[in-house]
């Protein structure tokens, strides 16, 4: 035996030991990278993070924050380095921060343009819609014009700070075309009005549960409203956005017409309050709901609201909504507005089955979206036959109509469908950091909607007024409008119909 060789077995752990600190330094390795001029901070350091960052910065810090960021941490970042910049009053320092405000995002209150604290909201449909190239998922910020912060969205969401000068360049460059456009059209107010991007793909989940509606050739309406909020996300369906002013402006004068004649009812305290009563027959989704809901608050007229559908599907939609607003859904309610939902087909609403749902019921505003051309004439003028039936003397409706003899043709598209599905996978992938459903689910949704949509050709703008006067109402207005269209750009007559009395 050799002298002074030491033939002790190693201690119990040993090879396991070697073994974990190998996988420690390759992961450190691939986490740190070889460049020395970034930083990778692991997930759980943020609080420590935004301690040292805040004390570093002298110059200026440009926060781009997304309001659907993939943590919670990255608004506290964002909110922790503008608390502790604001609250030194010796500091020098300029803040400007930018919300990228997404559909059901909140704008700040109150934006400020100057001063050392600078404030701006955009919105993210406005960038997209214009093209922008890029839009941050994540946040994002640039201290001292000299290092770049971002938000890596792995999960949990990690961080890094790079000095690179490709970073800071291409922060400039984003920077800029984000804040002129947002100086130039800010975000608006009441953006979280329709809580699209929330909702969108809730939606196409629920309705493979909830849909079971037999609709023109399928076996449910699950491929109708399964894509119907995503496609509207994208603008490629008709909704009440595509006539925005018209339903504000009409929906806020019917009301304020039918307020002296609405019912009164007693609250909880016995107090009398005074409700419009406002029938949705028919909706995709939401959307008609909340212009109602906006309009109501806009008059200051509370009002009481009952959605008829076929579908289960898009009155889920609008139980959440109403809860979204502070509205309980199908509850008695002590609060200024009430919507209730019920599940029928307005072509049996003369049936058992609608005589339950409307009882002696008599409503002050009719409202629909794009909902006639679902019928052909003879089932469209029996709607609108409906609908005198349901309207107190003097009572309103308010909706639009697709004028199928004034479309016009994508020009040089041999396939509207394959065009149709093409457009929406474009839109689809500038909105991928806001939505969860596949590209490729998103693609085969909208090729199946535009195989198996229909719209029922009612005639031009006489032809549509005559169903109306034929049954009685006085046709007030019916403007035509042109929009973007579905498959090819299309034209709406726009349509306010009043029922004599009142």
């Amino acid at each position: 035996m050799a002298a002074g060789v030491d033939l002790k077995p190693p201690p119990p752990g040993a090879g396991a030991l070697r073994a974990a600190r190998r996988v420690r330094a390759q992961f450190r390795f691939s986490f740190d990278g070889q460049d020395g001029e970034v930083v990778c901070i692991p997930p759980g350091n943020v609080t420590r993070l935004v301690q040292q960052l805040a004390a570093t910065v002298t110059k200026s810090i440009m926060q781009i924050v997304p309001l659907t960021a993939h943590s919670r941490a990255g608004g506290a970042f964002s909110d922790a380095v503008w608390r502790s910049l604001a609250n030194d009053e010796n500091t020098e320092v300029t803040v400007c921060r930018l919300y990228l405000v997404p559909p059901g995002g909140k704008a700040p209150e109150r934006e400020r343009k100057e001063g050392r604290f600078q404030v701006l909201a955009a919105s993210v449909r406005d960038f997209i819609e214009g093209e922008l190239a890029e839009l941050p998922s994540s946040n994002l910020w640039l201290i001292d014009d000299s290092v770049v912060v971002s938000e890596e969205p792995d999960e949990p969401p990690r961080w890094e700070v790079s000095a690179r000068q490709a970073d800071v360049d291409s922060f400039r460059q984003l920077w800029r075309g984000l804040w002129e456009r947002a100086l130039a059209k800010p975000a608006s107010p009441d953006a979280s009005a329709d809580p699209l991007v929330r909702s969108a793909d809730m939606m196409a989940a629920v309705a493979k549960m909830s849909c079971s509606n037999r609709m023109y050739v399928e076996g449910t309406c699950s491929w109708y409203h399964g894509a119907w909020q995503h496609l509207r996300l994208f603008n490629l369906v008709s909704s009440p956005g595509w006539h925005d002013d018209f339903y504000h402006e009409s929906l806020a004068e019917a009301l304020r017409r039918s307020s002296a004649t609405s019912a009164v009812e007693s609250d909880a305290d016995g107090e009398t309050n005074r409700r419009a009563k406002v029938l949705i027959t028919g909706t995709a989704d939401y959307s008609m709901l909340a212009y109602v809901l906006d309009s109501a608050e806009r008059a200051q007229i509370p009002v009481d609201v009952r959605v008829v559908d076929q579908c289960r599907t898009p009155l889920i939609a609008c139980q959440w909504y109403a809860r979204q607003r502070g509205i309980p859904a199908d509850l008695p309610s002590a609060g200024d507005s009430q919507v209730h939902v019920s599940e029928m087909d307005m072509l049996q609403a003369d049936d058992p089955g609608g005589q339950k749902v409307f009882k002696s019921e008599y409503y002050d505003l009719i409202v629909t979206d794009a909902f006639l051309t679902r019928f052909d004439r003879v089932e469209a003028k029996k709607i609108i036959q409906t609908w005198y039936r349901l309207l107190c003397p003097g009572g309103t409706v308010v909706t639009t109509v697709h004028l199928h003899p004034l479309d016009a043709p994508r020009g040089g598209i041999l396939d509207e469908v394959s065009d149709f599905a093409v457009r929406a996978r474009d839109r689809a992938a500038r909105w991928r950091p806001y939505i969860e459903t596949p590209l490729d689910e998103l693609t085969t949704a909208a090729r199946q909607y535009a195989t198996q949509m229909r719209s029922y050709d009612l005639g031009d703008v006489p032809a549509v007024r005559e169903l109306f006067t034929e049954t009685g109402f006085i046709v007030e207005h019916d403007q035509p409008s042109r929009v973007p269209g579905e498959l090819r750009p299309a034209t709406y007559t726009q349509l306010v119909a009043r029922k004599p009395g009142g």
